[in-house]
């Protein structure tokens, strides 16, 4: 050893690193000191260490330069919040968190204080039986073989679609669990849950089966119980994790982002309770954006902002109110910090082919409308789709921002080898036009520089539909307001079209027929499969763009007759959709098991189109006070949506009034199309988008306590677009009347005479189910009780006579709480009568009920009875239970 100092040959006293008199590297190195001054030691091996700032340009995470690495900090004013610098120049989280900021890769718990790991499905688990992938996110299984329902995304179902199960939308009613219905719609098909149900499984969710009506679970509120609406909306910090929230309802906040800041808000379902949307509002509550991908993970990013604000956001049910937990993550960073990525990345991740976006199964007739996100340099997006048979793929789109979006078409099965590349962006557009076999394919986005937002329409035909398109007949033209054409389906044809409404069984070949609009209309189109021949279930199907699956606007295979709605007709189908713009849209005729001659007359006309109605939803319902006397209320449902579910099944387009009713009331509703095209009904609920009806049909007459309600008039089917009418009749019903109940019977005196009753205001307290044994038909109506005295041995009527003619239900029982053991009743005619021989001397317990939920005014006689027929008597008639001479 020699003096100390570092060099090539300089005598040292450098310990182990010593060589020869000679200062060396250690190798392998242990830490700094074994290696020459500026250099490092990483990995066992010395390197060369950073010399300033400026050599950390690289790593924008560790900008700063001390003591030869790049680290994230120099100081503790350097990192976020409590977080600290330590010795190794990384910061470092406090103990008790206020942000996710402080904690380096963990989160924040909002309940806690502490920061904790974040979600990993490996460890946190997954919604029903979803997949956990190996980014740590949940998915449903969009590629392989399912085995339940479990396994999908919500809303679609584990079916049979050939050689194996895969998730997809329901094709058939069988697709479905229990007794739900498979409803086609613009955005896919979806179960939807029965006008009536018998087990839990009949109903959508977590929702149970009470009463035969499909509802709500009991829900347990969590600390931000009462956020129900944007009034009520709760304030939360951001940047900060919030878990075991429970859905009851729609769920509101409001959050204020500060000045440059990006917010991700993130929506982690815990359950399969309900599905749950996200929503940006304004906050008046409107709608500005809406993450509804059908995932376990919803996400929205807001941009950042020159000045602080508040920014309002809500967790909505997507379907029937039901019961859900969910957990939200809300990440703040700087506007600089990343670029701004599509909400799917936000979500679950789509940065490679394992985490892609599946955006048409094996089963899909198409794809699902237009896909879109925001690409950023060196983060691409990936999509992945199934190819049937003689299928050509086809991609355009756009790309605002800026930089320029390519796209790298791909098998699954070989992801390296490119198929074909399209780009867009600027003024440049290369379209994608592939012939592809049956498989698997992707799309790699990518953006050489910068960031776009990006848009891409996704297609896949085969040459059969291409045939059918190219040979469309026009059928109305510009300046036209109907058309007609008599036809027949090619029988020889492949059926290459699969209509919404007919999937999987609409069979025959399809011929097309165009329709050119100026502007927004109304189509009501009609086919009719002609006597002579076989087409006895025709089907009709409207398309914006004759080619694209997805583009269908409206579908059809039957006709309501609005005076017999409960009895579809099959034969002739009509359609009544709105045309939206001006363009060219394509009609398309098919048939179900369309036999040897399947011979049509196709009618189309076209009438102005009314804009949406205001109150299409619960938050827009249209404030009504409904008093003693008559109201009309009318609404055109040409635009309507169909938001709620009554007792019509699938129902259809619908608007909404809330009620006031002052006082208990008698309320009458007819509901009625004008002109008389189409069947529309009207119910009544407590819950907008909740539980049940109150009352429910093409019309009611029900018995309603004072109170706030929901009156919904609902399009029987799809196809209810034009002007609806409600017929509103209020008539006050006083007070509950004392006798009630049997406990409060009333008790009436002497061997014969007559009281005047009244069950407008009395409650349903006994019901007799359809097809008793008592009085044969059910007593849903208001209910009150009576004790007439009897003598035993004696010949005895009871006899009920309704005023203005409703349907009552008279019985006599022994004991109310078990009607049918011992009853005696009648419920045949206007009025009603038991007549029979009581064994001893005593009193009668009579119930006087409505049938089928009517209720009203009558008269109780009751006395000695010489007659009940004419036949009784020995000469003249029997009136009023007595023989009268002639």
């Amino acid at each position: 050893g020699g003096a100390g100092g570092v060099g090539g040959g300089m005598p040292c006293d450098c310990g182990p690193g010593c060589a020869e008199a000679e200062c060396v590297e250690a190798s392998p190195c242990a830490a700094d000191d074994g290696c020459r001054a500026g250099r490092i030691c990483e990995g066992e091996a010395c390197v060369d260490g950073c010399a300033d700032d400026a050599a950390c340009a690289a790593t924008p995470g560790t900008p700063f330069c001390v003591d030869g690495r790049c680290g994230n900090c120099a100081t503790d004013e350097d990192c976020f919040g409590a977080a600290v610098c330590n010795a190794l120049k990384v910061c470092e989280a406090p103990e008790q968190c206020e942000a996710t900021r402080e904690c380096l890769g963990d989160v924040c718990d909002a309940q806690t204080s502490d920061c904790q790991p974040a979600f990993d499905c490996a460890r946190d688990g997954c919604p029903g039986e979803m997949i956990c992938g190996a980014s740590g996110q949940c998915r449903p299984n969009l590629e392989g073989p399912c085995r339940n329902d479990d396994e999908c995304a919500f809303g679609d179902v584990c079916v049979d679609v050939g050689r194996e199960n895969r998730c997809t939308a329901c094709v058939a009613d069988t697709d479905c669990p229990g007794r739900q219905v498979c409803q086609p719609g613009p955005g896919g098909s979806q179960c939807v849950e029965p006008a009536s149900c018998e087990l839990d499984e009949d109903c959508i969710g977590g929702r149970r089966c009470e009463g035969g009506q499909c509802a709500a679970p009991q829900c347990v509120g969590d600390v931000f119980d009462g956020n129900d609406g944007p009034a009520t909306a709760q304030r939360m910090q951001g940047d900060l994790v919030y878990r075991a929230l429970n859905s009851c309802g729609d769920d509101w906040y409001v959050m204020a982002v500060p000045a440059n800041t990006v917010a991700t808000i993130t929506l982690r379902q815990r359950d399969r309770g309900v599905d749950l949307d996200l929503i940006l509002a304004s906050a008046d509550g409107r709608v500005l954006e809406r993450a509804s991908t059908g995932m376990p993970v919803e996400a929205l990013v807001v941009s950042p902002s020159a000045n602080e604000r508040d920014v309002v956001f809500a967790v909505v049910q997507n379907g029937p109110a039901s019961v859900g937990g969910y957990d939200l993550e809300i990440g703040f960073g700087g506007a600089g910090d990343a670029c701004l990525d599509d909400a799917f990345e936000a979500g679950g991740g789509d940065d490679d082919i394992s985490t892609s976006r599946f955006v048409r199964s094996p089963s899909d007739a198409g794809f699902g409308g237009a896909v879109t996100g925001r690409i950023c340099a060196g983060d691409d997006d990936w999509l992945c789709f199934a190819m049937q048979a003689r299928e050509t793929f086809t991609a355009t789109g756009e790309a605002v921002g800026g930089a320029t979006l390519t796209a790298e078409l791909v098998s699954a099965a070989d992801p390296g080898e490119i198929i074909a590349t399209g780009a867009w962006g600027g003024e440049q557009a290369m379209d994608l036009n592939e012939a592809l076999a049956v498989g698997t394919y992707c799309l790699r986005l990518s953006a050489a520089t910068g960031s776009a937002a990006y848009s891409l329409n996704l297609n896949a035909f085969t040459s059969a539909v291409s045939r059918v398109c190219s040979d469309a007949t026009p059928l109305i033209g510009l300046g036209d307001v109907d058309g007609s054409a008599d036809g027949e389906l090619p029988r020889e044809a492949e059926n290459s079209m699969s209509p919404l409404c007919g999937a999987g069984l609409a069979n025959g070949g399809e011929n097309a027929f165009t329709i050119e609009v100026d502007g927004p209309r109304l189509l009501t189109a009609r086919v009719t499969g002609l006597g002579s021949g076989s087409l006895g279930d025709p089907v009709l199907s409207l398309r914006g763009d004759c080619k694209v699956a997805a583009s269908e606007l409206g579908c059809s295979t039957s006709w309501v007759d609005p005076d017999d709605p409960f009895l579809p007709r099959t034969n002739p189908t009509q359609l009544r959709v709105p045309l939206p713009e001006a363009g060219v849209y394509t009609l398309l005729v098919d048939g179900i098991d369309v036999g040897r001659d399947p011979t049509y007359r196709l009618e189309a006309e076209i009438t102005g189109l009314a804009a949406p109605p205001a109150n299409d939803t619960c938050d827009g319902a249209q404030a009504v006070e409904l008093r003693a006397g008559s109201t009309e209320l009318a609404v055109n449902l040409d635009q309507a949506s169909d938001d709620f579910l009554g007792c019509f099944g699938s129902g259809g387009p619908d608007a909404v009034y809330a009620v006031s009713l002052p006082a208990d009331s008698r309320v009458t509703v007819r509901a009625f199309s004008q002109p008389a095209g189409f069947a529309v009904g009207a119910y009544l609920t407590s819950r907008c988008g909740g539980v049940g009806p109150i009352a429910c049909g093409l019309g009611f007459d029900e018995v309603i306590p004072a109170g706030d309600y929901f009156l919904v008039v609902d399009g029987v089917d799809s196809n209810a677009r034009g002007r609806a009418v409600l017929d509103v009749t209020v008539d006050p019903v006083g007070p509950v009347p004392a006798n009630d109940t049997c406990d409060a019977a009333q008790a009436v005196q002497g061997a014969s005479g007559s009281v005047q009753g009244d069950t407008r205001a009395a409650a349903d307290d006994y019901q007799l189910p359809d097809n008793n044994r008592c009085t044969g038909h059910d007593s849903r109506g208001g209910d009150v009780a009576f004790t007439v005295p009897v003598t035993g041995g004696q010949r005895t009527f009871i006899q009920a006579v309704p005023e203005a003619g409703w349907d009552l239900s008279l019985y006599v029982v022994a004991d109310c709480d078990r009607p049918l053991d011992d009853c005696r009743g009648s419920d045949g005619a206007l009025a009603e009568a038991v007549v029979y021989t009581p064994a001893a001397d005593g009193t009668a317990l009579v119930v006087v009920d409505g049938s089928a939920g009517e209720s009203g005014r009558f008269t109780l006689n009751w006395g000695p009875a010489e007659c009940e027929a004419d036949g009784e008597c020995d000469a003249g008639r029997c009136e009023a239970f007595r023989c009268v001479a002639p």
